[in-house]
């Protein structure tokens, strides 16, 4: 933001020093309007450059982020299936280990 602020103080003042150097200089009132229009012209010119500049550059910003945002998304899903995947795999464990304990135990009730 400072560097547009920048940009166009200097083209503001770029345009008022032309323009007073112009009405003080010795030329023709038509010859000077028209170095007036050339020059707004191409300040208008450059102006319009350095907008659309900015605005390929906030577009560009705008899909990086998207994109980082979209390969958080994939990451973190990727990592709850891993998560749940493992939980379930615990529990099955723990499960089977519970059966197996309560067999022994059984077994060791029965015969006692």
């Amino acid at each position: 933001m400072n560097k547009n602020f920048n940009f166009f103080s200097f083209a503001t003042g770029a345009l008022v020093g032309a323009v007073v150097a112009l009405l003080y200089a010795p030329r023709s009132g038509e010859e000077t309007r028209q170095i007036l229009v050339d020059e707004s012209t191409e300040l208008k010119n450059s102006t319009l450059d350095a907008i659309q500049e900015n605005k390929e550059k906030a577009l560009a910003a705008i899909h990086d982020a998207q994109v980082r945002v979209e390969t958080l998304s994939q990451e973190t899903s990727e990592r709850l299936v891993k998560l749940q995947r493992i939980a379930e795999e615990t529990m099955d464990e723990q499960k089977e280990t519970l059966k197996k304990g309560y067999s022994e135990a059984k077994d060791t009730v029965a015969t006692s």
